[in-house]
């Protein structure tokens, strides 16, 4: 290769990340419901934060922002910092973002056994600063990373189950379902009044579970077998061979379910869906914490 070759070639340009972080101090508590409080954060270049919401996931930084922080590298320099000093990091769901005012919202789940998001959630006041891993709107990928909400253009019916964890991501979708859609939203949560500000279409009906119990996601299951049930009819389902079809970024189903909450129970309601092979891209599983641990570790 000739001088000039290289002289006249472009630079490789590297795709801008999806998320970035940003620094942030409280603005504002909200008291919710019993089991939830809303923080509302402020930040001088939020007006940059994606606004996709969904269930697209956003990471807390439970500490003051440091420079190493907030750079390109910010999760190496995370990484390198000893147990002593390395902060707290939680996943979390926005539950509203107001680019004008240079805000977001993200309401966080307290709840009994207190790890150190819910102990942050309990004790934080305005001017408390803290460190928010959101989606970059320069981003070409802003939009998509992070979300498991992928239903098709064929989706006619859906199912949503989840815990209090998945609360704010199942607000969110529910704003967003077509009018015409069917389905169920299945909610298992500390307390009924808990349910606050779920608008579903009028073909998706609200079913709220108040959990009596440790028996974690009781509720969920004869939902899910109705579900089941319905697509196999459609011929959605087929006999079990012991393998998943590729999955694939858009549901050519016509039933589409998502699944969040304690990682145990909802490992469960995978195993039974895997049974009758379900095209795996016409379900959406997450586990957001683990029983036996703080809720928030």
């Amino acid at each position: 290769m000739t001088s000039a070759e290289i002289s006249t070639r472009r630079p490789v340009e590297r795709e801008r990340p999806s998320y970035r972080p940003f620094a942030v101090e409280v603005a504002s508590v909200t008291d919710l419901s019993p089991s939830f409080r809303r923080l509302t954060l402020t930040g001088p270049d939020l007006e940059e934060c994606g606004a996709a919401l969904l269930d697209q996931r956003i990471k807390l930084l439970l500490s003051d922002p440091a420079p190493e922080l907030l750079g390109a590298d910010w999760f190496e320099a995370w990484r390198a910092r000893s147990n002593l000093t390395r902060p707290p990091m939680r996943t979390y769901t926005l539950a509203g973002v107001d680019r004008r005012r240079r805000t977001i919202d993200v309401d966080l789940a307290c709840r009994p056994v207190h790890g150190p998001a819910s102990a942050f959630a309990l004790n934080a006041g305005p001017g408390d600063r803290l460190i928010v891993v959101g989606p970059d709107k320069a981003s070409a990928n802003s939009s998509i990373d992070g979300i498991a909400w992928r239903p098709g253009s064929a989706t006619a019916r859906v199912l949503l189950v989840g815990d209090e964890t998945a609360l704010p991501a199942i607000r969110n979708i529910l704003a967003t379902v077509p009018f015409a859609a069917t389905g169920r939203a299945v909610l298992e949560l500390p307390h009924l009044s808990d349910a606050v500000d779920l608008h579903p279409p009028p073909g998706v009906e609200l079913i709220v579970s108040v959990r009596r119990s440790d028996d974690l996601g009781a509720a969920a299951l004869p939902h899910l077998l109705e579900f089941l049930s319905a697509a196999a009819d459609h011929g959605e389902v087929h006999a079990p061979d012991g393998l998943w079809e590729e999955a694939q970024l858009d549901s050519a189903s016509a039933h589409y379910g998502w699944f969040a909450g304690e990682s145990g129970w909802v490992a469960g309601l995978r195993r039974r869906v895997r049974t009758t092979r379900m095209p795996r891209e016409a379900c959406s599983f997450m586990g957001y914490w683990r029983r036996g641990r703080a809720a928030d570790d």
